[in-house]
């Protein structure tokens, strides 16, 4: 003789939720694989309702999973090189006063950029930079420091050049005015 067992009305309907969130989660996760593997065929699980006579506790029928699909790996960044001034540093140049400055360098950089030079340093009275561009970029850019030399002393002028993406490097040029 079988015994019947009652459950409870809350019993029933906890279990009857649990199985409802479980069915839900399942179609959540179905979905976030198709959206990763970007499949064009849904798959969903399929639901067996359930059967009353064998157990008051319905048992969710296993679902085909899809398999991971292998992604490419991503496409390493190239390393960037920073430019290079086409001097040694530490340059010296000197000049007396009163006459004109042109003291011209080149800077390049390995990965073919676009370079910005900037002075670091104050440039000394009626001085300035300026830098030239190759419009292919297969040519070194080249930079004058120009001017006229009116004040006696040594300034130590501080270059920085940067790249399109960031790489930068510095170097230092000795400008000595002497007097006439």
């Amino acid at each position: 003789m079988q015994q019947v067992v009652q459950i409870p009305a809350k019993t029933k309907v906890a279990v009857s939720l649990t199985l409802v969130i479980t069915v839900l989660f399942a179609c959540i996760f179905v979905q976030q694989a198709l959206a990763a593997s970007k499949t064009p065929t849904p798959i969903t699980p399929p639901i067996t309702p359930p059967n009353p006579t064998s157990s008051p506790f319905p048992t969710p029928t296993p679902s085909a999973t899809p398999s991971a699909t292998p992604q490419p790996s991503p496409t390493p960044v190239p390393t960037n090189h920073p430019p290079v001034f086409k001097f040694p540093e530490g340059t010296s140049t000197t000049v007396k006063q009163g006459r004109k400055v042109n003291f011209s360098f080149q800077v390049s950089d390995a990965d073919k950029q676009r370079v910005t030079v900037t002075a670091l340093s104050k440039l000394p009275p009626k001085l300035e930079l300026k830098c030239s561009h190759d419009a292919k970029l297969k040519k070194p850019s080249i930079c004058t420091l120009q001017g006229t030399a009116e004040k006696v002393g040594t300034y130590t002028i501080k270059l920085k050049a940067t790249d399109e993406r960031n790489a930068s490097t510095s170097a230092t040029v000795q400008l000595v005015v002497t007097k006439k």
